[in-house]
């Protein structure tokens, strides 16, 4: 059994990382939060799937993906807009993410314990997909930059 808080620190440690690094320069908001009232230039909505978990007799692992969605308004100013917030989103993709102990209860300790390490995914180690402009007739052009990451751990109270 894992410590059932386990997840929750995986999720806020995952969004406290990328929203640190990218906030600074983009609006930046984590799937399930209220959405962004204002309008935009633009923004980044950070997305996780997982963490699934396997167990080994050495261990155990934790897998993530990590999406973040980049999207920006058109505009005949400057038409690599887009690409240059797709570098800032991949510029946060770090070879390790830290893992702490966030929260408010009482094993809430803001304690590093440990780090996920990204995966290679068919080759590649950070996936960029460009969709395009999202509709007919909406001016918005997305895109999705996407990796996989790993955490072993022996202890499952951690």
């Amino acid at each position: 059994m894992y410590n059932e808080n386990l997840e929750r620190w995986i999720y806020s440690s995952i969004a406290n990382h990328f929203v640190t690094l990218i906030s600074p320069f983009i609006p930046i908001q984590v799937e399930g939060e209220h959405k962004m009232n204002e309008k935009k230039d633009a923004s980044v909505e950070v997305r996780m799937n997982g963490p699934y978990f396997v167990s080994y007799s050495g261990g155990d692992q934790a897998n993530i993906e990590i999406n973040l969605l980049v999207t920006k308004a058109q505009d005949n100013q400057n038409f690599y807009t887009l690409q240059e917030k797709i570098g800032i989103a991949r510029s946060a993709f770090h070879s390790r993410i830290g893992l702490f102990k966030y929260g408010t209860g009482i094993q809430d300790t803001g304690v590093h314990f440990g780090c996920f390490v990204i995966q290679y995914d068919k080759g590649q180690l950070i996936r960029v997909d460009q969709f395009g402009q999202i509709g007919k007739d909406t001016p918005t052009l997305q895109a999705s930059v996407n990796a996989k990451y790993s955490f072993y751990f022996k202890n499952k109270n951690i």
